[in-house]
Parts: structure tokens; C-alpha cells; sequence
């Protein structure tokens, strides 16, 4: 009798242990048999990159079962950002699951982060003026942050104050006691 298998065993046991890694096996049938075909669960190997940033795995090892998931995550360095994956995965979702069914080669790409500019970053204006504040750069969304205290003159009629938002705001001056401007959102 021959046993034959599609697929190359690592080895052979019981009574064709001396076949090694053959895809076959030749037995004479004269009396009960034992036959065991040993097999290898296949692994790969998973290669990351990046360049500004890291890669972070869920499970972290260096080789992975066929067919097993892999959860990649890119995480930036400070004054950069994710833009896509490459190589053996593609989108530009932070997160991806990869299927480990053969090695894989990928790249988490960063671009670096524009510097955030307002114009104008100094401003002196009279009161019932209205000045807006242009915000460039950085990431948005952007978000208005401030000391919440008043602004008053510092001379005569006049205000002065210094620009330190990361969203388009308008100052309007009115006259309430002093000088105050009131800060509402553009």
C-alpha cells in the first residue's frame, strides 16, 4: 500500500519513520500499521517601518501563525503626523488589522507638521474696532484657549494685546466702565 499526501510533511512517524520528508509512504500490509505524517504550522514574518514615527504591533512577536491577525498602530513622533501605510498595506486609518498569510514588508509614512502662524500676532486697536486673527498651519481642529481676564488700555484710548490662539477669533472693543473687548468665536 502507498500513502501519499499533497503536502511535504516535516517527518514521519510510526511505522514509515524512515520515509523523511517524502510526499509518500510504501507499507506492506501484513499486519496492523501505524502511520503518523508530521506537519509544520507555517509562520511569517511581519517587517515595519517608519521614518519620524513607530509602529506599534497587538501581538508583538517576531513570527506569526498563518492566518493569525496583526493590529498595527502608527504613532507619530512630536510635530508629525500619520499620513498613509505602504508597502504590503495601504489606507490611512492610525489603526489596521493585517492577515499574516505570507511575509509582509510595511511602512507607516509621517509628514511633518506645519508650524501654526497668527496674523497679526500683535495687535494695538481703538475702542468699537474689530480685528480677526488668521490662523495657518498646525493641525486642525483648532481650539480657542485664553486667561479669560479683561483687556484694558494701557494708554489713552487704546488696546493692546498679543495673539496666542489656534482659532480664528474676533476682538471687539466696546465701552463698559473702560475699554473692554469681548472675545467671540469667528
Amino acid at each position: 500500500m502507498i500513502i501519499r499526501i499533497k503536502r511535504l510533511p516535516t517527518n514521519w512517524g510510526g511505522d514509515c519513520s524512515g520515509a523523511g520528508t517524502s510526499s509518500s509512504c510504501q507499507l506492506g500490509i501484513d499486519s496492523d500499521k501505524s502511520v503518523t505524517a508530521n506537519f509544520e504550522i507555517k509562520s511569517f514574518r511581519l517587517n515595519t517601518s517608519s521614518n519620524n514615527g513607530s509602529v506599534e504591533r497587538q501581538p508583538d512577536k517576531s513570527l506569526y501563525k498563518c492566518n493569525e491577525n496583526v493590529k498595527l498602530t502608527a504613532k507619530p513622533n512630536k510635530g508629525y503626523k500619520f499620513t498613509a501605510w505602504s508597502g504590503d498595506a495601504n489606507g490611512s486609518n492610525e489603526s489596521i488589522t493585517v492577515n499574516m498569510n505570507t511575509d509582509k514588508n510595511i511602512t507607516a509614512m509621517f509628514t511633518k507638521i506645519p508650524s501654526l502662524k497668527i496674523s497679526p500676532n500683535f495687535v494695538e486697536m481703538n475702542k468699537g474696532e474689530t480685528q480677526r486673527l488668521t490662523v495657518t498651519g498646525g493641525v486642525e481642529p483648532y481650539q480657542w484657549s485664553s486667561n479669560g481676564g479683561e483687556l484694558t488700555p494701557t494708554s489713552g484710548n487704546k488696546v493692546k494685546f498679543s495673539a496666542n490662539t489656534t482659532r480664528h477669533q474676533n476682538h471687539k472693543c466696546s465701552n463698559s466702565n473702560n475699554t473692554l473687548c469681548q472675545k467671540t468665536t469667528a
